[in-house]
């Protein structure tokens, strides 16, 4: 700051404060139930990979972000096993008045199971500039198989590989 009278700069003293909050949470919630709705009717061979490997369990501290990745990893294991449609749908967190515990219910729709079919290559005919690739080079790039269930992984990698032969749009 300028002192106008007499030209010279005068600095301001350095004031410093410190302020400090207390906060008192309280009790934290933990989890007395949890109910994952929608997946009863999907096939036996996923109830074990679905209910034991399961990250969020009672008695535990409730976290949104824990129920969140728990969410997450359903719907991985539902994707890579034949249901790319999969939607979740709601995550319910209930309370009572005057106990310290939740009661979390994941609701989804898992949609439709598909397999692959059979690979048909079809070239685009009307191109300016007509380049072939042999079926056989395409099938090579691709680990999808007919017959088995869809998985996003390997749509992915065939993709990707599809992408490296430089040929395809």
């Amino acid at each position: 700051m300028k002192n106008s009278s007499s030209g010279n700069s005068a600095s301001l003293p350095e004031i410093r404060d410190s302020v400090t909050f207390v906060i008192s949470e309280g009790k934290p919630y933990t989890i007395s139930r949890i109910a994952i709705e929608g997946l009863e009717s999907l096939p036996n061979q996923f109830q074990p990979e679905l209910t034991e490997h399961v990250t969020i369990k009672t008695g535990q501290r409730w976290s949104r972000v824990i129920a969140a990745k728990e969410v997450q990893r359903l719907m991985s294991i539902l994707i890579e096993n034949g249901y790319p449609n999969v939607r979740y749908d709601s995550l319910v967190v209930e309370h009572t008045q005057g106990l310290h515990t939740v009661n979390v219910l994941i609701y989804f729709h898992p949609g439709h199971r598909y397999k692959y079919g059979p690979v048909h290559i079809v070239f685009d005919t009307t191109a300016v500039e007509k380049s072939r690739v042999a079926d056989n080079v395409i099938l090579a790039q691709l680990y999808t198989d007919s017959g088995h269930w869809y998985q996003l992984s390997s749509v992915q990698r065939s993709e990707l590989r599809l992408a490296r032969l430089g040929t395809f749009d």
